[in-house]
């Protein structure tokens, strides 16, 4: 916690610092008009210093007027121009005075000359809800995909898996030149499409999945927009690379993009294949489910109980992810009329990893002890096909039907060999996945403020599951000398759902949201679990499952925003759930009616151009799910059983936040922070009995759970530095009970905290660098108190030795409070060396693990157990990469 102290000091001292420094600073205000007196809106205003370099640029607002803070004091030039007007040039010295405010009248031009105009493109543009970034101006000729051009775009944050955020929420969308290929699923295309044809890249706020609803919807929902160079636009454009291991073991990457976009097509095929640890898909679950607009049937999903890929460790995939991955993917965007669009999508990937883990876990609940030692070897092979088809016909400019059909089959096929305590035990899973969805939108817009929209869904999916393991390790839980264990498991869902929605924005400014629908779903769930005796088969009658599930919702939602004014909003909701649930397990049936009625309260408070104020709380009933319903124990895992809760029940849960922003997307600093609260009448837990050859867990029913989250980010630029300074601070704390193996009621209290830095320059001679640390810190509290502090630091280091020769050293250092002492630090250094021949061919080599580091450890406790587990590391490899870029 001394570390945590010293970070919040430094926190208020420089957050003091720059305080203290833009109360002192000097600031331009102004307004621009016309000569008849009318201001004007969308004016370039430029300002530059006395040496002529631009320090800082705006757009004027609606009403003509614009503003510059945190000036230095000395003699400025501002540049004033803007389509038709004469531009205006002046000097203004703050050398004087520290506020300087001034208006500016602008000329008609009278004559039209044949004359080209060479404008300043800003770094960042900000018109209305899009604010433009130019690639140029953040693009250091080191990234090669688009995912590396994001992490340099202020106010953006990509994660380690790819997941791209703008302050704390996530995009919905990544498009191109206004298309969308992939949705949610857009880290297909972050990962993958090179940097080099793009010019811009458009952050979309206040985004609108629907089109319609622009303008009439409270949307805070934010995407991306790619725009191109027009040398890549209606031609063929793409590029090739390829790389293979020198004096090393055998390492490969071939990566292919081939695009074209123009106005009535659009073609994006790529290629992947590599075994160097490298994910070219991210989570493709997000493609193969994908859907922005929220309607009826999102996130409906049949049932796995099974899953052998164990835990991976916290480190960049091409250090512990021992692949072989084949990615085809062919998407195409036609323009079949002016009002028909057809997207269509196949998808092909096939993956072999494996994965290489030795753990040692230490058990005690105060009364009982004991310890497991695990060397875990598993291969994992997975096949799967996607196909989609979206269908957008606009029947007139206020109405558009969308129809999307989506088709995936997957296949995982795992196996492991365990030694556990010393024992071998080989298992097998095999899951088959079967999906189908069919969906369509009507979208009809009456009057300029009204919108109906009319959805409707079909989904129906299977999941079979097939597994085995060779050895019996259950002696004492099942009192026979079996040999062998083995279960089957399916779970075939189907979906239908109708909903209708209403938007009306009143002439005030309010705005009526109102919707209606009907859920109706139906499982059937059947799960065998038999002991391999003497090559018979012995079924256990408390491990056998039969049940079907039928859920029939119907709700209505109703909301209603004030708009007392420009600024603040008031935004009081109301649901309503008419719950027909009926279960039924062998020959019993349960029926559950309940009615469920959920208020909330939310409001937007924009106190001024930089200040934003937001909060919400809500009061939601929840239902049992089907997935924790079973009524006899379903295998989990080789060494893990789980019971459900065999009823229907209802929670209470009470959840409030309030966030804070201060500043805008091009200013220069950039703050926010969201606290949170949730608290449950009533909640599941857990009841366990663990014992080192198995565990036993059922939920139950206890009451008052509670959490705390928090989180606060911070963005400055330094202008005399050119570096870009980011600060994160947040974290969790709850309190639940539980039982374990026949104790008492047990209080705990969790607590996790993570902060860090990071800091990124901007030159543009010889060096550059991005370095920054992020510690975490845990701790359980029961009867005793459990707790370590883990960090992860990283400098890296990137030289442009010419405009063709540019070299980047990276660097990590990990460190686990909870290890032995010698055992805490772990260090990786990764180099590469690019060579652009010219704007067509790069060569690239790189070495992967200069250290040779062969096993990586890592710690992390719960409230019943410490574990230590180490993995074993991607060996060192150098690479020789050769890129084409071709129209």
């Amino acid at each position: 916690m001394g570390r945590i102290k010293h970070l919040i000091k430094i926190v208020i001292v420089a957050a003091v610092l720059l305080l203290g420094k833009a109360a002192v600073a000097q600031s331009i205000q102004g307004v621009v008009k016309n000569q008849e007196a009318t201001a004007l809106d969308n004016v370039s205003v430029i300002v530059k210093n006395s040496d002529n370099k631009t320090i800082t640029y705006a757009f004027t607002k609606n009403n003509g007027s614009f503003t510059f803070e945190n000036l230095e004091k000395q003699i400025y030039t501002l540049q004033i121009n803007t389509l038709g007007y004469e531009k205006q040039i002046l000097t203004v010295d703050l050398t004087q005075e520290s506020n300087k405010k001034i208006e500016v009248v602008l000329t008609v031009k009278e004559e039209l000359l044949e004359e080209i105009i060479i404008e300043h493109v800003a770094p960042i543009r900000e018109k209305n809800d899009t604010i433009v970034f130019n690639v140029k101006a953040f693009a250091d000729g080191t990234e090669n995909v688009v995912e590396d051009l994001l992490k340099k775009i202020p106010g953006v944050q990509v994660s380690e898996n790819g997941t791209v955020k703008v302050g704390n929420q996530e995009i919905e969308k990544i498009m191109i030149e206004g298309d969308d290929f992939f949705e949610k699923g857009y880290k297909l295309l972050s990962k993958n499409m090179p940097v080099r044809p793009l010019k811009t890249v458009e952050l979309l706020k206040n985004y609108s999945n629907n089109k319609h609803l622009k303008g009439i919807e409270n949307s805070d929902k934010v995407a991306l927009n790619l725009t191109l160079e027009d040398d890549a636009k209606r031609e063929w454009f793409g590029n090739v690379d390829a790389g293979y291991g020198v004096v090393s073991e055998n390492r490969y990457t071939v990566r292919g993009n081939l695009m074209n976009f123009s106005k009535k097509s659009k073609y994006y095929f790529l290629t992947n294949l590599n075994n160097l640890g490298e994910d070219a898909t991210g989570d493709i679950g997000h493609l193969i489910r994908s859907s922005n607009d929220y309607v009826v049937g999102d996130n409906q999903s049949s049932n796995k109980y099974l899953s052998l890929a164990p835990s991976t460790a916290s480190l960049r995939d091409n250090r512990t992810n021992f692949n072989n991955a084949e990615l085809l993917s062919l998407n195409s965007i036609f323009t079949l009329n002016p009002n028909t669009k057809l997207k269509a999508i196949a998808f092909l990937n096939a993956n072999e990893q494996n994965y290489f883990r030795d753990s040692f876990d230490s058990f005690s609940d105060g009364n009982t002890q004991f310890e497991n030692t695990e060397n875990y070897k598993m291969r994992q092979k997975q096949f799967s096909v996607f196909g989609k088809l979206d269908l957008t016909h606009d029947f007139s400019k206020k109405a558009t039907l969308e129809v999307s059909t989506r088709y995936n089959y997957n296949t995982n096929k795992d196996a492991s060999n365990i030694d556990f305590n010393a024992e071998n035990l080989e298992e097998r899973l095999k899951t088959n996945t079967n999906y189908f969805d069919t969906k369509a939108v009507y979208t009809v817009k009456p009057t300029d403020k009204k919108v109906w929209i009319l959805a409707g869904r079909f989904i129906s999916e299977e999941t079979p599951q097939n597994y085995g393991v060779n050895q019996f390790v259950y002696q004492d839980l099942f009192n026979t000398n079996a040999q062998a264990v083995k279960q089957t498991s399916n779970d075939k869902m189907n979906f239908v759902g109708f909903e209708a929605k209403f938007l009306d924005r009143r002439p005030n400014g309010h705005l009526l949201e109102f919707n209606l629908g009907s859920e109706f779903r139906h499982d059937n769930l059947n799960t065998h679990f038999a002991l391999i005796e003497n090559n018979s088969e012995v079924f256990p009658e408390d491990f056998q499952n039969q049940m079907k599930f039928q859920n029939n919702n119907l709700y209505a939602n109703l909301s209603y925003a004030y708009q007392f004014s420009e600024a603040f909003r008031l935004v009081p909701n109301i649901k309503l759930n008419y719950f027909n649930q009926e279960l039924t397990s062998y020959n019993d049936t349960k029926k559950y009616n309940p009615i469920l009625i959920n208020p909330g309260l939310g409001f937007n408070w924009d106190i001024n151009r930089k200040n934003k104020l937001q909060g919400s709380y809500s009061f939601n009933w929840q239902t049992n799910d089907f997935m924790n319903m079973n009524p006899n124990y379903i295998h989990t895992g080789f060494r893990s059983f789980s019971l459900g809760y065999a009823d229907f029940t209802k929670f209470a849960n009470h959840n409030a936040n309030l966030g804070y922003t201060y500043g805008n997307w091009s200013d220069r600093f950039l703050a926010s922070a969201f606290v949170g609260y949730s608290f449950a009448d009533s909640y599941f837990s857990s009841k366990s009995d663990l014992t080192q050859n198995y565990s036993l867990s059922e939920p139950i029913v206890l009451n008052d759970r509670d959490m705390i989250f928090y989180n606060a980010t911070i963005d400055y630029y330094f202008k005399f530095m050119k570096t870009n300074l980011k600060l994160n601070f947040g974290g969790n704390t709850s309190h639940f009970q539980n039982y374990v193996n026949d104790s008492d009621i047990r209080n705990i209290t969790s607590n996790g905290i993570d902060y860090g830095f990071e800091l990124r320059s901007g030159f543009n001679g010889l060096f550059n660098y991005h370095v920054g640390s992020k510690w975490n810190y845990s701790e359980f509290k029961t009867n005793y108190k459990v707790d370590y502090t883990n960090n992860r630091s990283f400098v890296n280091l990137t030289f442009r030795f010419s405009k063709k020769l540019f070299a980047t050293l990276r660097n990590e250092r990990y460190y686990f409070g909870g290890l032995s002492e010698g055992k805490k630090d772990f260090y990786f250094s990764d180099f590469n060396i690019n060579y652009n021949m010219n704007d067509k061919i790069q060569f690239e080599f790189m070495v992967n693990n200069i250290f040779n580091n062969d096993t990586f450890t890592s710690y992390s406790i719960t409230d019943i157990s410490v574990s230590q587990t180490n993995y074993k590391l991607i060996s060192r490899y150098a690479l020789l990469k050769i890129s084409y870029r071709f129209k």
